[in-house]
């Protein structure tokens, strides 16, 4: 398959977080087992344009600030008379969605969604960006409305559905555990768990109210 991944950022940005991973471990299995992944994404100041991590060609455009306002751009510039051949586009919306469905020449487009901020935005950003990622996802329910969705938990799909997006739309797959890295030592691993410590009994406060 032919597969084009659009994101915020890769897994090797400074500031990458739990959703590139997530990705990089999907799509970097895809690309070990034969698969032709190609990944656009924002960059950092200083970072090489290309890269290529397990088997996934990276273009990093612009920066983690401007790259929802260059992609579209450098998509139908690099990838506009590729994108009929393209098997799908999948796009990691992972904080500013990007509207791919509007972009020309794409037959098939699958989104893939962590999460998606609301007016929680307002509690972790600055206001002004807090407002643009609100204002950005206000259009998710019309213009993604026959985009096929993974969700990584049923409260994303509930979310999504709640936005205008057709609940059988939404596919709910759990991400995976890493076995091998999330392990114990075996040098370190007990014989037998350790012995249940009782907890102590919570301590009831009662408050006096004096005449």
């Amino acid at each position: 398959m032919r597969i084009l991944l659009v994101n915020w950022q890769d897994r090797e940005n400074p500031q990458a977080g739990g959703a590139e991973i997530h990705m990089h471990e999907i799509f970097g299995r895809l690309a070990g087992s034969g698969n032709d992944v190609t990944l656009m994404c924002g960059g950092w100041p200083g970072c090489p344009p290309r890269a290529r991590l397990d088997g996934i060609e990276v273009h990093r455009v612009g920066t983690r600030h401007t790259f929802p306002l260059l992609a579209r751009r450098y998509f139908d510039h690099v990838f506009g008379d590729v994108a009929p051949s393209l098997d799908v586009l999948v796009e990691d919306i992972n904080k500013v969605p990007l509207y791919t469905p509007r972009w020309n020449g794409v037959r098939r487009i699958v989104a893939l969604v962590p999460h998606l901020f609301g007016a929680t935005a307002f509690q972790e950003l600055a206001a002004p960006l807090a407002a643009a990622v609100w204002l950005a996802e206000r259009p998710l329910g019309r213009v993604y409305r026959n985009v096929p969705f993974e969700a990584i938990s049923q409260s994303t799909a509930s979310d999504l559905a709640r936005r205008g997006i057709p609940r059988e739309h939404v596919e709910v797959i759990y991400p995976g555990i890493d076995t091998v890295s999330y392990s114990p030592r075996p040098a370190s691993r007990a014989p037998r768990p350790a012995p249940r410590v009782p907890r102590p009994a919570p301590t009831i406060f009662r408050t006096h109210v004096h005449p």
